[in-house]
């Protein structure tokens, strides 16, 4: 036994050294390593997983990575590595060249660790129980084994050249649609809303409408079945109430609870390379949908979200995410702050412009002119680009609004917001003047008493409803109007919108 242990702890140590010269590359060429992908069940010592993991993740999402920026990103993830860990990796100084060849050893032994792991498991179930069935054990054995070899398998997708025969031959059909009319398989689509619309409230409908309906806002869903909801926003008692309050009210039913499951991650550090890594294992096909909720929780710590290049390498991992699980990908994103009725959908969000033209559905959810609906509109690439729709939210539910037009609330002109302001001043001046007054009055009285030009106080009378009382000839012998909030007067108006003598009043 001594001798086979001795050859077991041999090819450990060989695997560390192959993973020390993968650590070591990172601080020479950190994008060298976009070219494997090892899992931290492939490491034996956390600190160099640490190392790989960091500047991987820097690799993917900016053109510029150097051992300052490493050591820094690092810190901040409170990584265990220390600068003797560093200095003692930076002074190895392999090959970049020589990579797939560490990552080849890492792997096998990965496998032969964790097989050893998987059969030491079955003899001990062999030996423990007492009438154990040992066909069944070491067939479970051998599909785990043959579970754990699956990694070696690249993950990148072939680069090559197809003619157009081979292109239609080989592509006959467009992918299956999961929403149609906006999102496919293997997919990626932008939910953009202004903080606290409800935009959340939008993810959870669409969560429980892929389990158990036929329609989303209008939309038909061809590709029913489970969704993994990552929310890193809420504590999980809220994500909890929140989805039972939504399946309650959309009365779901109680066989369709299994259609949805959660990874929650408020207070846990995942950012997008994490949460691929993280999902590496689940089987394509298992989720119709995956929702990350919110994305700006996941772009990597330094990583600006207003730079393209690197908003870009973010877009470019979930476009893979949804390839490698063949799925679609929902991202729960904010809008950018100001006003959003004037600008073009493809404007709208906050961030690099990428972001809307990386994905293949953009919709962006507006307010309505009229107060208490939005207007959900979206860019898309594989459909007929859609029509403007009317939607309200009634807690927690959005609805479908067929029979208002989908109308953008747009932008007051310059100076408004002050004008409205002096009007509703003027009303309730003028309002609370002629409540206290049972007398009716005429304008020129309003105007003295309280300061404010006759034009402004006909146009504050006809803003608040107020009636014409009566009328009296002044010097002139014109016609003058006297007012009241009287509703005894209410059968009393005048026909033109400007004041005449007195023979254009009809009482």
């Amino acid at each position: 036994m001594s001798e086979q242990a001795d050859l077991i702890e041999k090819q450990l140590d060989h695997a560390r050294q192959a993973e020390g010269a993968i650590a070591a590359i990172s601080f020479l060429d950190a994008h060298a390593l976009l070219r494997i992908e090892l899992t931290k069940q492939d490491f034996i010592e956390s600190s160099h997983w640490e190392v790989y993991d960091t500047s991987r993740c820097l690799a993917a999402t900016g053109p510029y990575v150097d051992l300052k920026k490493i050591r820094l990103e690092l810190t901040a993830r409170k990584s265990s590595v220390t600068d003797a860990d560093i200095g003692r990796l930076v002074t190895q100084s392999p090959s970049p060249d020589d990579l797939e060849h560490y990552a080849d050893i890492v792997r096998r032994v990965s496998i032969a660790r964790q097989a050893r792991a998987v059969l030491d498991k079955a003899v001990d179930r062999l030996i423990s129980d007492v009438e154990p069935d040992s066909v069944s054990v070491l067939e479970n054995a051998i599909r785990k084994i043959e579970k754990i070899k699956e990694p070696i398998a690249p993950r990148a997708a072939k680069i090559e050249i197809l003619s157009l025969d081979d292109l239609e031959k080989s592509y006959p059909q467009e992918r299956e649609p999961v929403l149609d009319g906006l999102i496919r398989v293997g997919s990626v689509m932008n939910i953009i809303a202004a903080p606290k619309v409800g935009k959340s409230f939008i993810a959870s409908n669409l969560a429980f409408k892929l389990a158990a309906s036929d329609s989303f806002l209008g939309f038909p869903i061809v590709r029913k079945g489970k969704t993994l909801v990552v929310d890193n926003e809420l504590h999980r008692e809220t994500l909890s109430q929140r989805y039972r309050n939504t399946r309650e009210a959309m009365k779901v039913a109680h066989d369709r609870r299994g259609m949805l499951e959660f990874m929650p991650l408020r207070g846990i550090p995942c950012d997008i390379t994490r949460l691929r890594e993280s999902l590496k294992h689940v089987e394509p096909g298992t989720y119709s949908a995956i929702i990350l909720d919110a994305f700006y929780k996941l772009i990597p710590h330094g990583v600006s979200e207003n730079d393209n290049a690197q908003m870009g390498g973010i877009y470019t991992q979930l476009e893979a995410m949804a390839n490698e699980l063949a799925t679609a990908i929902i991202v729960i994103h904010h809008s950018s702050k100001g006003f959003q009725g004037d600008k073009a959908l493809s404007d709208i969000g906050a961030g690099a412009g990428v972001i809307s033209r990386s994905v293949d559905a953009h919709v962006v959810i507006r307010p309505h002119e009229q107060q208490e609906y939005c207007v959900f509109e979206a860019l898309v690439r594989s459909f007929k680009q859609p029509e403007p729709r009317t939607i309200k939210f009634d807690y927690p539910i959005w609805h479908l609004v067929e029979d208002v037009e989908a109308k953008v609330a747009q932008p007051k002109p310059a100076g408004a917001s002050k004008r409205e302001a002096e009007e509703a001043e003027h009303d309730r001046v003028i309002r609370d003047y002629l409540t206290e007054n049972s007398v009716p009055q005429t304008e020129s009285a309003i105007s003295a008493a309280l300061g404010i030009t006759k034009p402004k106080v006909e146009k504050s009378l006809k803003r608040i409803g107020a009636y014409i009382a009566e009328t009296e000839t002044n010097r002139w012998g014109k016609g003058v109007l006297k007012w009241s909030l009287d509703p005894q007067y209410g059968d009393k108006f005048f026909k033109t919108d400007k004041v005449h003598n007195g023979t254009d009043f009809v009482f």
